[in-house]
């Protein structure tokens, strides 16, 4: 994934789509998933705290997958 926009065809949105659903499926870090769409860490973290997508801490992610939680259901 290492041009998330040309890998998305172009397209912005399903660029941001592709790379967040990477990240919360745990493929990509926080920091590379901003790299990749090219902003700042700690801005792609306030817009995941502003629609409810809270970056997870590795051990958060971990405990959670282990149980086997959906994400959604949190």
């Amino acid at each position: 994934m290492p041009d998330a926009v040309k890998d998305a065809g172009g397209d912005r949105q399903a660029a941001w789509d592709l790379v967040i659903g990477a990240y919360m499926d745990g493929e990509v870090s926080l920091g590379r998933a901003a790299e990749l769409l090219e902003v700042l860490h700690f801005e792609l973290e306030e817009r995941l705290r502003r629609f409810g997508a809270l970056p997870l801490s590795g051990g958060e992610a971990d405990r959670i997958q282990a149980e086997g939680v959906d994400g959604g259901t949190l």
